[in-house]
């Protein structure tokens, strides 16, 4: 069964998942090589299928790419997804506070910037009126 990070890539790269999955990595990169050219779209047995969007990453002479719709991708955005209890943050965020966010079944994901605290995150939760959250950084103070 696939995870949701696992659909997220397969969708991102669409109709051409099934002739490059063998190449794409964790985070849905693909090693550059002599097969494909991102610049000028996707290429196998020399028919070109266009990714107009792709995001370059330089390591150590490697350059690796993917769609830009998986930007973030390695941590969801700074979402965590809520599968069950065990994904709440734990009571020692007491004090903070968080955003909140609803994937629905068609995949839209609904947000408004309201922040709530540890135990409105986990009431919401309990009746099923959100997937996901995540930590509002507090601000650091000014220097000057």
């Amino acid at each position: 069964m696939e995870t949701p990070k696992e659909q997220a890539i397969k969708a991102a790269y669409g109709e051409y998942y099934k002739d490059y999955r063998r190449f794409i990595d964790e985070n849905g990169f693909i090693y550059q090589s002599d097969l494909f050219f991102p610049e000028t779209g996707m290429k196998k047995d020399g028919v070109e299928a266009e990714i107009i969007s792709v995001e370059k990453k330089h390591k150590w002479s490697n350059i690796k790419w993917r769609p830009m719709s998986l930007q973030g991708l390695e941590n969801n955005r700074g979402w965590t997804r809520i599968e069950s209890e065990e994904d709440l943050p734990k009571d020692d965020y007491f004090g903070n506070l968080f955003e909140v966010g609803f994937l629905d079944e068609s995949g839209f994901f609904h947000h408004d910037k309201k922040r709530c605290s540890f135990k409105s995150l986990k009431w919401m939760y309990e009746k099923k009126l959100i997937t996901h959250y995540q930590l509002v950084e507090k601000p650091k103070p000014p220097i000057f």
